[in-house]
């Protein structure tokens, strides 16, 4: 621990200059366009190591494809100056979800498909997954924003037909989560296993958190370029989802549901609520003053409750499960969570900076922890994970097919521009 306090104990309670996180995010950028680009076969390589060697595989997965699609077109739109190429990576990651994980025959993306011989499907109990389509509508209509490419919008609002057409439950508010290639829902494990869950963990016939966490933040991409009003409709009924029955006092959200919106017993993810905090104001933000002023008490009690109890008040981090109440059962601090929850803490100090200095001193100490045993400044990228300590643990990868610059490049994004907007604003 003297390494630690070493490095924390000049610099605790200072916020980084905005130049820092973004060379965080254009390093890793840089990387990913040097490294993933898959010439022959089309779209991402999403095998890199430690190091950033290719591991070839063939497998190309609608999730890691959309992400990484999305990065390079939100680095496009937002430093366009900061390196060359980002148009065409964007263009190029649009092509394989147009033209090979788009189901030409029955619409919906494919969760994954072998690349090698397209379109075989890569081995999976289900062909297509909601979570997975919401990504690809996400980075399509990034891509639009990015392109002004007409196509890229065409297959932003392909994928949220698909989804409305198939996905949503006429019973109860919400989708269904699974589906057969014709769009037919799976609600029953595909080899009557009862152990079985889907490509995400949730079991079959019920409704994720993550899942529909994940549809609202692609609605809203695809709102700010298409206003549709039955769009905003679904939008509006997300949001209340998201915030009035996922997330319950202490300011918790629950993960798993029945189809009626039963909440099933499971752990809290701290990572995904400081995340759904974030989420819900962009929402929110979009659709006007008085879903802000709904969301923005819902939001702050999920950043609130993490810092109770998911928070390293020693060291800094955040945590990766635990309980609503009690001491966390997994002390692991994951890339993703702390990229997140930067995001998220800082954001609250921007609207409750006035009342409170804990939302930026928890942002200055978790910036610090990151920053030192995440955050690769070697090699680029960002570390999987560590141990409470920072030793590190888990897989050592900067990229598959759930790890890429998705989480970490936002984040870092919409912290330097606070960052500036703060210098900005100084008298």
């Amino acid at each position: 621990m003297i390494l630690f306090f070493s490095v924390f104990g000049a610099s605790a309670g200072q916020l980084p200059q905005p130049d820092q996180p973004d060379e965080v995010a254009i390093s890793e950028i840089k990387k990913f366009i040097s490294k993933s680009i898959d010439l022959r076969r089309g779209g991402f390589f999403p095998d890199l190591d430690a190091d950033w060697r290719l591991r070839l595989s063939t497998d190309k997965a609608i999730v890691f494809q959309a992400r990484l699609t999305w990065s390079f077109a939100e680095v496009a739109q937002r430093r366009p100056e900061s390196m060359p190429g980002l148009d065409d990576a964007t263009r190029h990651g649009m092509d394989m979800l147009t033209n090979t994980l788009w189901d030409a025959d029955h619409g919906g993306f494919f969760w994954v498909v072998d690349a090698e011989t397209p379109p075989v499907l890569a081995d999976t109990p289900a062909p297509k997954h909601l979570y997975g389509n919401a990504f690809g509508i996400y980075a399509a209509a990034n891509a639009y924003r990015a392109l002004g490419d007409p196509d890229a919008l065409d297959l932003a609002r392909m994928g949220y037909q698909w989804v409305e057409e198939h996905a949503r439950d006429p019973q109860h508010p919400g989708y269904y989560e699974v589906f057969t290639r014709e769009g037919r829902p799976i609600l029953t494990p595909p080899d009557g296993d009862p152990k079985a869950s889907d490509m995400i963990g949730t079991a079959y016939g019920f409704k994720s958190m993550n899942t529909h966490l994940h549809l609202m933040e692609a609605y809203t991409e695809l709102y700010r370029v298409w206003p549709d009003p039955e769009l905003r409709e679904r939008l509006t009924e997300l949001l209340g989802i998201v915030r009035d029955t996922m997330t319950v006092e202490p300011g918790a959200m629950n993960m798993f549901f029945t189809p009626d919106w039963r909440a099933v017993p499971g752990h809290d993810s701290f990572g995904h609520d400081v995340e759904a905090a974030y989420l819900m104001l962009e929402t929110a933000e979009l659709l006007g003053e008085r879903p802000v002023e709904e969301t923005l008490p819902i939001a702050r009690s999920l950043v609130d409750h993490a810092l109770l109890w998911g928070y390293d008040e020693e060291l800094g981090g955040f945590y990766d499960a635990g309980g609503a109440w009690g001491e966390p059962h997994d002390t692991t601090k994951v890339w993703w969570a702390q990229a997140e929850a930067l995001n998220a803490l800082l954001l609250m100090d921007d609207h409750f900076g006035d009342e409170t200095d804990a939302y930026r001193e928890a942002f200055a100490k978790t910036w610090e922890f990151t920053e030192t045993f995440l955050i690769d400044n070697e090699r680029g990228g960002w570390r999987w994970s560590v141990q409470r300590d920072g030793a590190p643990i888990g897989p050592t990868e900067k990229s598959n097919n759930w790890k890429g610059p998705y989480h970490t490049v936002r984040a870092m994004l919409n912290i330097a521009d606070r960052l500036r907007e703060r210098r900005e604003d100084a008298p």
